[in-house]
C-alpha cells in the first residue's frame, strides 16, 4: 500500500503539496488532525478516468513491464509509491510524471496505524 500524509481541518482534507479536497461521507466525520491516506498500486493511473481524481506530480524512479502492465516506482516529495498501470508504457526515468488517484479508493489511517475510514469503493462491495 502507498501512503500520503493528510491533515483534516474543518471540512477539508489537505495534502503536503498544497492540494485539498472536500471531506465527504465518513471523512467528514473525522476529527481535525493528522492522518495517513493509503491507496493500492492498481489505483494510481497515468490517465484521468474520474472527474474527482486527484492529480499528483512525482518523479519516476524505475519501470517494470510485466506482460500487459507496467509497474512504476515513484518518488512523491520523499514518499515512495508504486503504481500498477494497465498497458505497456515507455516512460522517462528520472523525469516528472503526472499520476491520478480517485478519492473513492483512499483509506484513512490514524497516526497510530488504526483504520479510521475505509475507501468508499470498499464499503459498496
Amino acid at each position: 500500500m502507498n501512503f500520503l500524509s493528510v491533515t483534516k481541518t474543518a471540512d477539508r482534507l489537505m495534502f503536503g503539496d498544497g492540494q485539498s479536497v472536500a471531506a465527504s461521507g465518513k471523512l467528514a466525520e473525522l476529527p481535525n488532525g493528522n492522518y495517513m491516506a493509503g491507496f493500492r498500486p492498481n489505483h494510481l493511473e497515468i490517465a484521468k478516468h474520474s472527474p474527482d481524481a486527484l492529480e499528483f506530480t512525482a518523479t519516476l524512479s524505475v519501470t517494470e513491464i510485466t506482460g500487459s502492465e507496467t509497474f512504476v516506482h515513484l518518488d512523491h516529495h520523499g514518499e515512495r509509491w508504486v503504481g500498477l498501470i494497465h498497458g505497456v508504457h515507455s516512460l522517462d526515468i528520472g523525469k516528472p510524471i503526472t499520476v491520478h488517484l480517485d478519492p473513492s479508493h483512499v483509506y484513512i489511517f490514524g497516526e497510530d496505524g488504526r483504520l479510521f475510514a475505509p475507501a468508499s469503493y470498499a464499503l459498496a462491495a
